[in-house]
């Protein structure tokens, strides 16, 4: 209780003390609730209820669901994406790992179906072999280019993105992490100064009622009620709303969340070996793999040499799987041109733009909307704990 309810020097110094505490409470319980977003990425305890996961990594598979929908429907058009990528220039990239493939490719068939008859052949005929299936690379690749193109649209499908942030646990908090920096530093910010504030009310409150269980109810209080607070005040109002334009934070920054945004989907999420991988591994791969194997029998058939063979059938097929094998290793040499036809980037970003503000906030909202009660009970409980242990000092 106050020594001189009244007034004086002592009085003056204990109400500054009960502010700073509860600006310490306010900023101290929203560093705990950020760490209790992110952290642990696993569970630890004793599932399924004794224990504790990080919000973010529990609502990992909401957030992959949730995005890759949007991305598929909103934000992305297949065909237009996969309309960029030049042939001409796609094979002037691949050139030299497109050769040593073809090379590689032609000799291992050959030796594997026609052993003795391969060995026979001159040195040079060999190369003349491999030279001429090098011939038609460019056309080769035009081909699967322009015929994959009516195809791909699956690649940058709801399930392929999906499967895409999910690929890696790390991936979905990464991305979230990154894009709401700005956000859990408001957090903090949001917590000191609403801490300030109703500091001030506490040290009004026990200074008229002289009672010290003020104390850990104003804790509680600014540690729980401000978590809370704090979490909803990230996204709403959705909209510049009243005098002030009060607006939620992550809705003010719609336009740099949506360079971060595309530039965090195009490095880490629908990368180019992704995208090889959903082509060759989702839901088009048969038909993906006739377009290779049409294109592979097409120069099969203009080599003479080869087509006097027997057991052609299986030397058509043997080269159709190793050259699908060997896709994703010769396509990473064009990465860097693919990343910057393709232009993801570019193109999501200028689509996050105009998003309406419920469409837009599902790039984030769903990792931090669930299973987030917790942090309001911890806030609150570790509010009334500093709010208590305040009665010391007094």
């Amino acid at each position: 209780m106050p020594s001189n309810p009244g007034g004086g020097v002592h009085d003056w110094y204990v109400y500054l003390l009960l502010v700073v505490f509860g600006t310490v409470i306010g900023y101290v319980t929203k560093l705990v609730a950020v760490q209790m977003l992110f952290r642990p990425a696993t569970f630890i305890g004793i599932p399924p209820a004794l224990g504790w996961q990080g919000v973010v990594p529990r609502n990992a598979d909401r957030v992959a669901r949730v995005n890759a929908e949007l991305l598929a429907t909103r934000l992305l058009e297949p065909r237009d994406v996969f309309a960029r990528i030049d042939p001409a220039a796609l094979t002037a990239q691949l050139e030299q790992p497109l050769m040593a493939a073809i090379d590689e490719i032609v000799r291992d068939v050959l030796r594997a179906h026609h052993p003795q008859l391969w060995e026979m052949l001159p040195m040079l005929a060999q190369d003349l072999i491999v030279k001429q299936a090098q011939a038609s690379a460019p056309r080769l690749v035009e081909q699967v280019v322009t015929e994959l193109r009516a195809e791909v649209g699956s690649a940058l499908g709801a399930r392929a993105l999906e499967a895409a942030f999910r690929r890696d646990p790390e991936l979905v908090p990464r991305v979230v992490r990154e894009l709401s920096r700005p956000e859990m530093a408001f957090m903090a910010r949001f917590g000191m100064w609403s801490g300030l504030a109703l500091g001030i009310v506490e040290a009004v409150v026990w200074g008229l009622t002289g009672t010290d269980w003020v104390l850990p109810v104003a804790g509680a209080v600014i540690g729980g009620v401000t978590n809370a607070a704090a979490l909803r005040l990230i996204f709403f109002p959705r909209t510049p709303t009243g005098f002030l334009s009060l607006q939620g934070a992550f809705q003010r920054r719609r336009d740099r969340v949506a360079v971060r945004y595309g530039e965090l989907l195009a490095s880490e999420v629908i990368t180019v070996p992704a995208l090889v991988d959903a082509v060759l591994q989702g839901p088009q791969a048969a038909k993906v793999q006739a377009v290779i194997a049409r294109a592979v029998n097409q120069v099969v058939d203009e080599q003479p040499r080869i087509t006097r063979l027997t057991r052609l059938p299986e030397v058509k097929q043997a080269v159709t799987v190793a050259a699908v094998r060997r896709l994703p290793e010769t396509i990473r040499h064009a990465e860097s041109y693919l990343t910057a036809a393709m232009d993801l980037a570019r193109t999501i970003t200028a689509r996050v733009r105009k998003l309406n503000p419920v469409e837009y906030e599902a790039l984030l909202r769903p990792a931090l909307r669930f299973h987030t009660w917790p942090l309001t009970v911890v806030g609150t409980l570790l509010g009334a704990l500093i709010g208590a242990a305040t009665t010391l000092f007094l």
